[in-house]
């Protein structure tokens, strides 16, 4: 998702704000720029400078040793047909991204290189009046002739095809992946039970009202390990790689979510020496937040029903944690081939 700044400046140079990118065509450069979570930007710029490494050098020599730090860039990825830049910049420092790209295209033109751009289906250079498609090839945002993508589609998904194979190589499948989410997804469960029973424990010592009050909603907050934990049992059972590997985490995460939030609920009453077991509390419980012809049990209802929308939230939240990362994307997308509208 484009940050306000970002989202300004594809309004300025009537840039694309889609698919989680910006892109387009920018001072006769195709780019594109994509943010995580956190303070990362990643932004590529579509050349084939990178096979030159002298030239490259060259360009790259505007910056200086004192300037460069500056733009806080951990990474540069040197491709064929792209150029990779990874910033470190928090959004108000957001404008250090495109005065670098400023800066890195004057001194490509200064330098009397040509700004071609290639389709990277049949290697030729696209002229500026063809029509061109924007496509996705495993994350990167690139532009190809249109008659290309079509004539080469079935081409370049072998390509994607052969890279994820080789990608998961080492890997066993979903349904091994799957078995280690369910795992792992007990674990969490059992965290999660846990922290209703702690919070209860230290809430019938407490006779501060107010606290009370607040610190009861505390055992949710387990449900940011949600996704950590369930992944790591993914990767741990060796679990393909793909995208049905985030959908299978998902649900996951949403399933042990509900059940550990109702099952430390239940849990926590125990605690309030009620008199019943841990399986009458369970009946109970069921009956209570399902049964509308109970009379006086409304707020309890309800306050069952906030344990639950905020315990999911969070565990939802643990996922855009934990697959907002540069990495993360780059797994994601590895077999994508698409065209973007």
């Amino acid at each position: 998702m484009a940050s306000a700044y970002f989202r300004q400046f594809a309004i300025d140079n009537h840039l694309t704000v889609d698919y989680g990118y910006m892109y387009g065509k920018y001072k006769d450069f195709y780019i594109s720029l994509r943010e995580t979570l956190g303070s990362t930007k990643i932004l590529t710029i579509v050349t084939r400078l990178g096979q030159d490494k002298e030239n490259l050098k060259k360009v790259l020599s505007v910056f200086s040793e004192v300037e460069l730090p500056k733009y806080r860039i951990t990474n540069l990825e040197r491709k064929d047909e792209y150029l990779q830049f990874t910033f470190e910049v928090a959004n108000d420092k957001s404008n250090l991204v495109s005065e670098f790209l400023d800066k890195f295209i004057a001194s490509y033109v200064e330098c009397g290189l040509e700004v071609a751009t290639h389709c990277p289906i049949c290697g030729n250079k696209i002229l500026k009046d063809e029509k061109v498609a924007i496509i996705d090839i495993a994350g990167i945002l690139t532009p190809a002739h249109d008659e290309c993508y079509e004539k080469g589609q079935e081409k370049a998904k072998e390509k994607v095809k052969q890279h994820d194979e080789e990608l998961n190589k080492d890997t066993k499948g979903y349904q091994s992946g799957l078995l280690g989410a369910i795992v792992y997804g007990l674990i969490y469960i059992g965290i999660l039970v846990g922290s209703f029973f702690l919070v209860q424990f230290i809430l019938n010592y407490t006779k501060d009202r107010s606290f009370a009050m607040i610190f009861q909603y505390a055992p949710v907050i387990a449900a940011l390990t949600a996704c950590p934990i369930i992944t790591a049992g993914y990767d741990g059972f060796k679990g393909r790689k793909g995208t049905h590997k985030y959908l299978i985490i998902l649900w996951t995460v949403i399933i042990t979510t509900l059940v550990g939030t109702f099952l430390g609920f239940v849990a926590s009453l125990l605690l309030l020496d009620t008199g019943n077991s841990f399986m009458e509390l369970l009946k109970l419980v069921a009956k209570l937040i399902t049964c509308k012809d109970i009379n006086g049990v409304q707020s309890f209802r309800w306050g069952f029903y906030v344990y639950m929308v905020v315990a999911v939230g969070l565990a939802c939240l643990s996922m855009v944690f934990k697959f907002s990362g540069k990495k993360e994307m780059e797994e994601a997308n590895s077999a994508t081939f698409e065209k973007l509208d």
